[in-house]
């Protein structure tokens, strides 16, 4: 099943979100988005939920926070989404394709999720959404991304937040390779098949390198 995750817009979500409000009795809130996963709860007709994301593939879902605080998976079909809950994530819907990406550190453990990018023939500026999915397959964090080509390489910018967290992170990025003039940010990851491709980033307080290659 393909999915992506739309964030809530955080400066929203700062302020009291609009609720969710369950319209049938005996809706399950489900662990994943599948209805084939673990059932966390059984909710009541009329309970209100709180919206953390919403999940856009074959079937709708909005990944909430139920009164006990437990986090979890409910189908659109089983709630009332009103205009203001449309509005919070309507932003945050990508139009484009969705693909998938995986990495493996120097501990061997390894990470997966989900990314769009939409690139604008004028500018050549490339932007997206991505999320990062736990070992079950759930997506428990995401953020945006953005790519921008100059005569020294690519830089950007990026944000990140943890699903059911208030609290967003940001900041920059940039490649040490340089790269042709008119070089698309596909010929990045085929560089990237033949040599290791790296730079920096730089978020608030903490900075660090990045890299990308092909394991042999």
């Amino acid at each position: 099943m393909s999915c992506v995750l739309a964030l809530a817009s955080p400066a929203i979500a700062a302020d009291a979100p609009p609720a969710l409000v369950v319209n049938k009795t005996g809706a399950q809130l489900f662990s994943r988005q599948d209805e084939a996963s673990p059932v966390l709860a059984t909710l009541r007709r009329g309970e209100r939920l709180t919206p953390l994301a919403q999940g856009i593939g074959p079937t709708s879902w909005y990944m909430v926070r139920v009164l006990s605080g437990d986090i979890g998976w409910v189908k659109a079909s089983d709630v009332d989404v009103s205009y203001e809950v449309t509005e919070l994530f309507k932003e945050n819907i990508p139009s484009g394709p969705i693909y998938t990406w995986s990495a493996v550190t120097s501990a061997g453990r390894t990470f997966a999720g989900t990314f769009t990018a939409d690139a604008d023939p004028a500018t050549g500026t490339v932007s997206g959404i991505w999320t990062l999915r736990d070992s079950a397959g759930k997506n428990v964090m995401g953020g945006s991304w953005s790519a921008n080509k100059t005569e020294k390489g690519w830089n950007g910018a990026w944000s990140a937040r943890v699903l059911g967290s208030k609290n967003e992170y940001s900041g920059t990025w940039t490649t040490s390779h340089r790269f042709p003039t008119g070089a698309s940010f596909a010929d990045l990851f085929e560089a990237a098949a033949k040599e290791v491709i790296g730079g920096e980033w730089l978020a608030t307080g903490n900075s660090g390198s990045w890299s990308i290659y092909r394991p042999k």
